[in-house]
């Protein structure tokens, strides 16, 4: 450690992570007009618990169908990416065409947003050489940039869950899992639950707090694979 120290100091690495990265030029967050989100005439209770399932329903799945897959985004062998396109395609299909009641509008942006640094993501990973290292060099910026994004969309949303949820008096959301092969409901893919709950095919409620945790986990995974790999 202390010859690695005289020969490069923890500053000068620093210092090359940031010019890698580009960290130190500031990331501009992409702006989502109204006029893409289908704002329902309804801003009811009901209409918001509902929006909530939906939207939660279609994330949570999509993690559910993912997860696992998404930790060698950047890896030499990734067969995973032709999977996870189609996939992120759907969802972010299905977020456009849900009706969105108007308290609920900037908590779907964040979502949304959240998904389309994803969705990036996965555009610099198949551009990723991992035979020439030197040939990533426009790769990193991207990543960082993605991070950003969905990293400052992802604290947006658990904000404007929190204020949605204490309009509402909303403390969990029923949610439903949606196998990707079938389109059949069941629960979530858990060695431990009981047979028979998963053959009934019941659906799960999550508190608030838990939420942006289980639609934000592929993300997160996909991230760290790529930092990791930087």
């Amino acid at each position: 450690k202390e010859l690695f120290q005289t020969i490069i100091t923890e500053e000068e690495i620093k210092q090359e992570v940031v010019k890698t990265l580009a960290a130190d030029k500031p990331v501009e967050m992409p702006v989502i007009g109204n006029e893409k989100i289908k704002i329902g005439s309804a801003n009811t209770a009901s209409a918001v618990n509902q929006y909530l399932t939906d939207s939660i329903s279609d994330a949570y799945s999509f993690n559910n169908n993912t997860l696992g897959s998404t930790g060698n985004l950047f890896a030499a062998q990734n067969s995973s990416l032709g999977d996870i396109k189609p996939k992120l395609d759907e969802l972010q299909n299905k977020l456009y065409s849900l009706s969105v009641p108007k308290d609920a509008v900037a908590l779907h942006k964040s979502l949304i947003l959240a998904y389309s640094a994803y969705s990036d993501l996965l555009v610099s990973a198949q551009k990723y050489a991992p035979e020439d290292y030197s040939k990533n060099d426009a790769i990193w910026p991207q990543v960082y940039k993605n991070y950003i994004i969905a990293n400052t969309a992802a604290n947006n949303y658990s904000t404007e869950l929190n204020k949605l949820a204490g309009k509402y008096q909303i403390a969990y959301v029923t949610v439903t899992d949606y196998y990707a092969d079938s389109g059949s409901q069941a629960g979530p893919k858990n060695i431990f639950i009981p047979e028979a709950k998963a053959f009934l095919g019941l659906t799960w409620s999550f508190t608030i707090g838990d939420i942006p945790r289980i639609v934000m986990d592929s993300v997160k995974e996909g991230l760290q694979a790529a930092f990791l790999q930087f």
